[in-house]
């Protein structure tokens, strides 16, 4: 019962600072993100665990994937409906998803910034192998550096941050065999080591000003686009990884 009352005082933290941005929009992270995953995975159905409003599911349907998300928080899932119109997201938390999905299966399975927020995130592997196809692509991304947790990834509700060696090891252990592991986003690891310091009430107000910085947003964007997204330094503060069910 207590993790259930964390899981959801969590998701109410995520959903008070998604109100606090104008729009995903103006995000330099997600698009550079996504632009990195998507070529690297197949052509076909794509199914996003813990798919927030449903940012990264309407990016790839543009690029003519048949996409399809679980997510837990209602309030998301009306955003998502706000925002984008129709879109087959269905509720429950990730450790629901064969449930939820019984028999059908996909071609690629996302999970961005999900899999740090779960007790047993060996049996969300599993669980992600069993929807996949056989040769069906899961992409991973998760926040990097054990030594950086702190209040504030407690806050948002996470179990843990990751190493590359690690997370290598639980996903071939669920049954994949990996692309490749790399860490991602290498420019903002010394503003991150900066904002993870930061007191917890100034979490709003850095984000709005993050939010409504256009010079500097484009100016990131820029980066990812142009040399984060092609060069890999070694370093980030997330970790990317891309693997094929066996």
């Amino acid at each position: 019962m207590r993790e259930v009352i964390e899981r959801e005082k969590s998701d109410a933290n995520l959903l008070n600072i998604a109100a606090t941005l104008d729009s995903r929009m103006t995000d330099y992270r997600g698009p550079n993100l996504i632009k990195y995953i998507e070529p690297l995975l197949n052509q076909g159905s794509v199914l996003d665990v813990g798919c927030g409003n449903g940012y990264y599911m309407n990016i790839l349907k543009r690029k003519g994937f048949d996409v399809h998300g679980i997510e837990p928080s209602e309030g998301m899932i009306n955003k998502a409906k706000e925002i984008f119109g129709d879109v087959d997201i269905r509720r429950g938390w990730a450790e629901d998803m064969i449930k939820v999905f019984k028999d059908e299966k996909f071609d690629n399975v996302i999970i961005i910034d999900v899999l740090e927020h779960i007790d047993d995130d060996n049996l969300i592997l599993k669980h992600m192998n069993k929807l996949l196809r056989k040769g069906g692509v899961l992409a991973i991304a998760v926040p990097a550096y054990p030594s950086l947790f702190c209040k504030r990834d407690e806050m948002y509700g996470h179990y843990r941050r990751y190493n590359k060696t690690d997370l290598k090891h639980k996903v071939e252990k669920a049954g994949f065999k990996i692309i490749q592991t790399r860490y991602w986003s290498a420019l903002t690891l010394p503003l991150y080591a900066l904002y993870s310091r930061l007191p917890i009430d100034m979490e709003k107000t850095y984000l709005e000003m993050r939010s409504k910085n256009g010079i500097a947003n484009n100016m990131l964007g820029w980066w990812f686009r142009n040399i984060e997204n092609k060069v890999n330094f070694g370093f980030g503060v997330n970790l990317l990884c891309l693997a094929k069910k066996i």
